[in-house]
């Protein structure tokens, strides 16, 4: 596999968890023996395609090249190439060859994906590898200091005091089939806080229990809506929103983005506005731009974006804990774009469409992902939106215990 040059050092530098010269160093990609000396570990180059089977060297499962390590006089020789690896997974590969169907969403299925037809998605295999390539050197692995993301998407702020949303709520009363009472919906009009969505107070102050984290807001431009899963659309200038403004606030790019990627400049200078925006950015219905477009993020002036994951299952999509650089499949060029890899999503665990799980097994489910990649030193990104924190929903009590949970570690 032939990968551009400044590729290539990413990777190695990536697997290595160091970008220092001397670290790269340890490293030689290729299948010359005159080419081993003066680095104590050469990796063979295998083809891009994965072998049709997963083979291991000791509990490492591998997808490219053989499971053998050698020793060519200094250097020990890995014909595993988890470079290829680490590429393929990057890069969302297995996206931009697949021809598989695509969900209602258009969204790249989990079973589908190289991980996902080998029951790996909850496995880290690139920080794995990290940990073989220090056993195989005989070196400590460098340590890494673990981020904390909690962060929520704002795809409704209110639902009852807007006009639609009010007399939607009144016909779903009088229909017998709204939750709510018509009191609740009186209340909204009158105090905001009263409104089911507006849950702000409250995710604010679960937050500030863990003030080490990163919290980040994503909310919706308010540009014109092109697809019906774009509503509702708030007003960024309304009072009920003026609320949160200096929150720090990213990106929640519209549905209909990946129909229309040019309207991604209009609805980031939309968020521009905010007094406390950042650069950062999370796909609604994790719909993200197909790995060749990733560019047209970083080219409005998104540096950070937080989507990666599965909506259906949780697990490591890019099969890893830690933070990366985008890389174009068909190019091989490495992006200015950081993606930070999404630990769990609210609706993952709770929706009848997804894994419909219980409190205690939602709470199950995300503590082995945080203990997993907090074992290999990656980043936990949280999403719970503030619509899920209704009455009739455990995310409220589950979102404290996670938080607590984190506190204790």
């Amino acid at each position: 596999m032939h990968l551009p040059v400044d590729t290539l050092r990413y990777i190695i530098s990536f697997l290595l968890c160091s970008d220092k010269v001397e670290d790269i160093s340890l490293i030689a990609y290729t299948s010359d023996p005159s080419e081993y000396r003066g680095h104590p570990l050469a990796i063979t180059p295998a083809p891009l395609i994965p072998n049709q089977q997963v083979t291991h060297i000791d509990e490492y499962p591998i997808f490219h090249g053989v499971p053998s390590v050698k020793r060519d006089g200094d250097t020990i020789v890995l014909q595993a190439d988890i470079i290829a690896t680490t590429y393929y997974l990057l890069s969302r590969y297995d996206e931009y060859e697949s021809t598989a169907p695509l969900d209602v969403h258009s969204r790249f299925l989990p079973e589908n994906s190289l991980l996902g037809k080998n029951d790996l998605l909850t496995t880290p295999l690139l920080d794995l590898y990290t940990e073989m390539i220090y056993r195989l050197l005989n070196r400590p692995k460098p340590r890494r200091k673990s981020h904390i993301y909690l962060t929520h998407d704002i795809d409704m702020l209110t639902r009852y005091r807007r006009p639609r949303g009010f007399f939607g709520g009144l016909y779903r009363v009088i229909k017998g089939i709204n939750p709510d009472p018509l009191s609740t919906i009186l209340k909204s009009i009158a105090n905001r806080n009263e409104d089911p969505a507006y849950t702000f107070p409250m995710l604010q102050h679960i937050d500030a229990e863990l003030p080490e984290a990163e919290v980040i807001y994503f909310a919706k431009p308010d540009n014109t809506p092109i697809a019906q899963l774009d509503r509702p659309i708030y007003s960024l200038s309304s009072s009920d929103f003026k609320e949160l403004a200096n929150l720090p606030i990213g990106l929640h790019s519209l549905y209909s983005t990946c129909d229309y990627p040019d309207t991604l400049r209009n609805q980031f200078a939309a968020i521009e506005q905010l007094p406390n925006h950042n650069t950062y950015h999370r796909s609604h219905y994790l719909r993200i731009l197909p790995p060749t477009q990733m560019n047209r993020y970083s080219d409005v002036g998104i540096t950070d974006d937080f989507t990666l994951a599965y909506a259906s299952t949780p697990g490591f999509r890019l099969g890893t804990a830690r933070p990366t650089h985008a890389i174009d499949p068909s190019t091989g060029t490495l992006l200015p774009l950081v993606l930070h890899p999404l630990t769990i999503m609210d609706t993952t665990l709770s929706d009848p469409r997804y894994l419909n799980l219980s409190e205690q097994e939602s709470f199950d489910v995300t503590t082995s992902l945080i203990d997993t990649s907090l074992k290999y030193e990656g980043d936990i990104n949280l999403l719970f939106h503030n619509t899920s924190f209704k009455k009739d929903s455990y995310h409220c009590s589950l979102y404290t215990f996670i938080v607590n949970y984190l506190k204790s570690l």
